[in-house]
């Protein structure tokens, strides 16, 4: 009988430590998810930023206006050569 109470007191130490075990690994596996979604909300953050960044800088008027510091024109008709090219 007293070789049954000990190897009942060792798995109950057993099951204890167990049990700490999965409630610390569930803490910090709680933990690192909200980090990740900290981390995806500030990107989905930075990803509206940049696209509106996006449609600011490739509006007609921007563009307009970056074309005509730059010098840059639509060439006029008689400066455009067509070229054929033969298919054989």
């Amino acid at each position: 009988m007293n070789k049954l109470n000990v190897l009942l007191f060792v798995l109950v130490i057993a099951s204890g430590v167990a049990v700490v075990t999965v409630q610390d690994r569930s803490r910090s596996y709680t933990s690192e998810i909200e980090r990740a979604q900290k981390s995806a909300q500030l990107l989905d953050e930075q990803f509206a930023s940049m696209q509106l960044e996006q449609a600011r800088l490739a509006s007609h008027a921007n563009v307009q206006v970056l074309a005509q510091q730059q010098g840059l024109y639509v060439p006029l008709i008689q400066d455009v050569k067509e070229i054929n090219l033969r298919q054989e």
